[in-house]
């Protein structure tokens, strides 16, 4: 009875101790920078500190298009949230600051010219600065 019992708990220490090292390898997302655009306008791919997948996108033409290409995939990017960190993110060497996302999260200082941010399940067509609303919300913000 002793072995059996013993050899019971061997088996699900064993469990237990594999479930831990397998939760802890990291997953991380697909990225694609564009392999086949020129030189000097390819995204980059890197890594933040906090072992995020962070791409540096091209610096966008004189007329301020961008010409950022390449494709993300491994997740599901409609459920994403734009999360800002601690630090800050400064955008006033800009003209513009547009954010678009499913939800934010600010934590650190935002400083900007001009600010557009679009949070929710919406359409945002490329070229265009507002977003079309693909549902209705559900809870209203502010109690209106």
């Amino acid at each position: 009875m002793n072995r059996s019992l013993r050899r019971l708990a061997r088996v699900f220490t064993s469990l237990y101790l594999l479930q831990t090292l397998l939760a802890a390898v990291p997953a991380h997302a697909q990225l694609s920078a564009a392999p086949g655009a020129p030189s000097g306008q390819k995204p980059l791919i890197d890594v933040a500190a906090n072992d995020l997948p962070l791409v540096l996108i091209a610096p966008p033409s004189a007329a301020g298009v961008s010409r950022t290409g390449g494709g993300v995939s491994g997740f599901d990017v409609r459920a994403g949230v734009l999360n800002i960190g601690a630090g800050e993110l400064s955008a006033t060497g800009q003209q513009q600051l547009d954010l678009y996302a499913r939800g934010l999260i600010l934590e650190g200082d935002l400083w900007a010219q001009n600010l557009q941010a679009v949070i929710g399940a919406n359409r945002v067509t490329h070229g265009e600065t507002a977003a079309q609303a693909q549902i209705t919300p559900e809870v209203t913000r502010n109690g209106k």
